[in-house]
């Protein structure tokens, strides 16, 4: 085992013994826009508890500090506010989390969390409060719409690098992103808005393809719809499908071990699912079925053939979207309603056609999509970026990350910049959204990935071998770049029951490959 304190003590700065300033409101008033307000001011004591009314969770145990929050105005009857968390020790690094599908929270959970690394950090409510990630109707408002895509994290960012450099007495050594999900999207986007604005990025599972995503959420599901049609499957035989395509593809990569480590490279045959004579149809899928079950399994296009959205990789619970539910996914319909449409009058799924996502291409929603691909400036002035996608996404498809990668690659080629210089992306099989598998390993400290228990790090293993944040820091701060990660997936996801498996992850596109001796062990496997 590598010792666990061996990231920390490669990278750690002298930590400063306390901040130079008091936590009051005079000592930010100078600093903040001129039109903007606190919300509040604290001093929080070792060991205590913050949250505040748009959370979406209490951050505990947290080191000695100072809690900000400031109300930015905007354009368009809008507003945005930002929070950020000091810790009186500091490491001299700021670090910006993001948030969740529409939902409009400071994430005061991810802020505890860093703050015990010493991070001064920073969150942002995205320009609404509504914890529901699934509700849209914030969209109605254009310039809360605008606030979303990308003005609230870029105001936050900036109102918190003021704050902390007035709180600490000086500016920061370095800046950090780390987010999942829409806070993946919200990094790029960041990064891309401004290239200065971080260091290093930390991005999972970005939601980054706004005028595609959103509609494919719901289309994906219009297929299985009718419940009563004779082409449906309900949810119990998309779970027969599922153990098929296990006990097809999990052998095909070479170990047994209930998890596939290849999706792309199976050859999955679902002709051994057809009903034949008077078979039990609990357990088998009639013709009509297999048509529903091939348009699940195959890429979205328009008729030319070009790419719209891709699907899930094989392995991904199917029962995301196509199962019991009697209506499109709702993320879907709000999108279309309050993002396209702007209206709250119900969309009818009957008239449906390529001509809405023509439609959300030419709004983009938000001008939120980071779809300016050409990284070079962010690349030349030292910015690294680590990258990681569960494979068995359900919500945010595995594959719309390496088109995404793609395109960066193609984007930068010209500038004669090769991709692993500055951009590492870490596919992780068998994991869900952002966190999470039964059987594989999974956890290198990413944003939203919760264990029972832990305030930080990777518990026995916090390192920048296996700590993927510190990873991403070693990189930026001493030049080594990582040439894999080993995920740990513990018992029950409690580190107190010891370490169930753990698995390298390799920088696309290498792979994870066996070669011998234990399958749960690290070693065991090579990047190739």
């Amino acid at each position: 085992m590598l010792s666990q304190t061996l990231g920390l003590a490669v990278l750690a700065l002298p930590l400063l013994a306390e901040a130079s300033k008091d936590c009051s409101k005079a000592t930010f008033q100078k600093v903040i826009p001129s039109n903007s307000t606190f919300n509040y001011v604290t001093k929080v004591a070792e060991g205590g508890t913050f949250t505040d009314a748009e959370a979406n969770a209490n951050a505990t145990g947290l080191p000695e500090g100072c809690a900000v929050s400031v109300k930015v105005p905007t354009p368009g009857n809008s507003s945005y506010n930002m929070a950020i968390y000091m810790p009186n020790k500091w490491n001299s690094r700021i670090i910006t989390t993001g948030n969740g599908g529409y939902g409009g929270f400071t994430n005061w959970q991810d802020l505890g969390q860093y703050s015990h690394y010493g991070f001064s950090a920073i969150t942002t409510d995205t320009g609404h409060f509504n914890p529901n990630v699934l509700d849209s109707t914030f969209a109605l408002n254009k310039g809360s719409l605008e606030n979303w895509g990308w003005r609230a994290m870029h105001g936050s960012v900036l109102v918190g690098k003021a704050l902390s450099a007035a709180y600490y007495g000086q500016t920061h050594k370095f800046s950090y992103y780390s987010g999942c999900s829409t806070g993946g999207r919200q990094g790029l986007k960041e990064m891309q808005v401004s290239p200065d604005a971080f260091d290093g990025v930390f991005v999972g599972a970005p939601a980054w393809w706004i005028p595609h995503l959103s509609i494919w959420t719901s289309q994906a599901t219009l297929a299985n719809l009718p419940q009563n049609s004779d082409h449906h499957i309900s949810a119990a035989l998309a779970n027969v499908i599922n153990d098929e395509i296990l006990k097809q593809c999990d052998p095909q990569d070479g170990v047994t071990d209930n998890v596939i480590m290849n999706p792309a490279g199976c050859v999955f045959n679902p002709l051994t699912l057809l009903c034949e004579g008077a078979a039990n149809a609990s357990a088998c899928i009639t013709r009509p079925q297999l048509d529903t079950l091939y348009k699940a399994l195959h890429d979205w296009t328009y008729f030319d053939g070009t790419l719209i959205f891709p699907v899930p990789s094989l392995g991904t619970p199917l029962v995301a979207y196509i199962g019991d539910s009697p209506i499109p996914n709702p993320m879907g319909t709000g999108a279309i309603e309050h993002m396209l449409l702007n209206t709250t009058e119900p969309y009818d799924w009957s008239t449906f056609n390529e001509s809405v996502v023509r439609l959300s291409e030419a709004i983009d929603p938000g001008h939120g999509t980071p779809d300016n691909y050409d990284l070079s400036t962010f690349q030349k002035r030292g910015g690294k970026v680590i990258h990681w996608h569960g494979e068995a996404d359900p919500i945010i498809p595995f594959r719309s990350s390496s088109y995404f990668y793609s395109q960066v690659a193609s984007s930068v080629a010209p500038h004669d910049i090769e991709m692993d210089s500055f951009y590492k992306f870490f596919p992780i099989a068998g994991m869900s959204h952002c966190s999470g598998s039964q059987y594989s390993p999974w956890y290198i400290a990413g944003a939203t990935q919760p264990l029972t228990n832990v305030s930080h790090g990777v518990p026995g293993f916090d390192d920048a071998q296996h700590n993927g944040l510190l990873a991403l820091m070693r990189w930026v701060e001493n030049g080594t770049a990582p040439e894999q990660l080993v995920a740990t997936k513990y018992n029950n996801d409690d580190p107190t029951k010891g370490v169930y498996r753990q698995r390298p992850l390799c920088p696309f596109p290498k792979q994870p490959i066996y070669t011998h001796g234990n399958v749960d062990s690290a070693s065991s496997w090579k990047c190739s």
